[in-house]
């Protein structure tokens, strides 16, 4: 992500956050479903929590006019199109 999309998270905001992680741990996340195999991006409850909702995301919520992966090479498709949602 850009360095702009970032902001300072306010120190009482960072400490609430400190507290909350320290109170409830890994229980912020266990009802999150995951993917097999997939893995969280830290092990650091605190690092999680403010990457959901502190720092920007951004997330392809749709696409359209690419092939199937049985069919997929490494070219530009002049057709393909993506939605995408950007959390500030």
């Amino acid at each position: 992500m850009p360095e702009g999309f970032y902001n300072e998270i306010p120190n009482d905001k960072y400490n609430q956050a400190k507290d909350v992680t320290n109170e409830l741990g890994f229980a912020l996340f266990k009802d999150v479903p995951i993917c097999p195999h997939v893995q969280y991006m830290s092990k650091d409850n605190l690092t999680l929590y403010l990457n959901n909702v502190w720092r920007p995301s951004l997330t392809v919520v749709g696409m359209d006019g690419i092939p199937q992966l049985k069919n997929s090479t490494n070219k530009l498709n002049k057709t393909a199109s993506f939605r995408m949602s950007v959390r500030l």
